[in-house]
This record gives C-alpha cells, structure tokens and sequence, in this order.
C-alpha cells in the first residue's frame, strides 16, 4: 500500500472527517506533486470533489485540524497546502513534517571521521542522508539485535 492509500484510509476511517471532506482529499492527492504539495487555484480541487468552493475553506480547516494537511496559504482563491503522512508511533517527537521515503540503500560513503552518508533510491527521487557516527552505530546495533 503506498503512502497516499495509506493516508487516504486513515482519513476515511475519522469519524470527525465528513465524506465531502473525504471528497476533497482524494482530490487533494490527486492534485498533489510527488512531494505532497499542491500549490494552486481552489476552484479545480471543487470541481474534482463534486462541491461548492463556498465550503471547501471549512473542510480544509477540518483537514488540518485532525493533522491530515498543512496550510501554508490561502488567499483569493489560491491555495499552497502540503499532505502531512502519518507519524510512525515508534518515531521521536518532533514539530517539523514527516515524510517517509522506501528505497534500497544505494552507497554509503564515510564522509568524515564524524559522519556517514547513505544514498537511498527513493520512489520519488534520490536521497542523501547525513547521519553521524554515533547515529550509524545505533543503526548498526539494532539491525544485530533484528531476529532473522
């Protein structure tokens, strides 16, 4: 299941989201670039979930409300909101956004005596991941402590 079905369902399964809101994020995901943004006119979103654009600024706010999106703006009929994933319950705490990419590590370079540098081909686009010498050694002890 990729992550917009993921998240899509979870959106469906809140009661506090009304099917019109429903509607409108399945437009939202369509609309939306690989990043999960969609930045644009109201007006196409409406017309793709089969409602007034007199609403649409209600069901947008209940949307962020529940954690679904993130408003950026929303001024004279243009929007800039990003899909927020769900958060992994294992993961720490944090405000800024999550975003979950899957791919096969590609190369992992030692960057310095400090740091390693892992490329992961990600569905969407290449990524490089900085981490530092003590996060690596954690990497490292919990894929030994993994059962086979």
């Amino acid at each position: 299941m990729n992550s917009a079905t993921a998240w899509l369902g979870d959106i469906a399964a809140n009661p506090k989201i009304s099917n019109a809101g429903c509607r409108l994020a399945v437009a939202i995901a369509a609309a939306s670039n690989d990043q999960g943004r969609y930045r644009g006119r109201s007006m196409p979103l409406a017309v793709a979930a089969q409602q007034s654009s007199r609403h649409q600024g209600d069901l947008l706010a209940a949307l962020a409300e529940q954690g679904y999106i993130r408003i950026h703006s929303q001024r004279g009929g243009r929007l800039d909101l990003e899909i927020l994933a769900a958060r992994d319950p294992v993961a720490p705490p944090s405000e800024k956004p999550y975003r979950e990419i899957a791919g096969p590590v590609v190369g992992v370079v030692a960057k310095s005596k400090a740091s390693f540098v892992a490329y992961v081909d990600a569905d969407t686009a290449m990524v490089k991941l900085t981490i530092p010498r003590e996060g690596a050694e954690a990497i490292a002890q919990a894929i030994s402590q993994q059962p086979s």
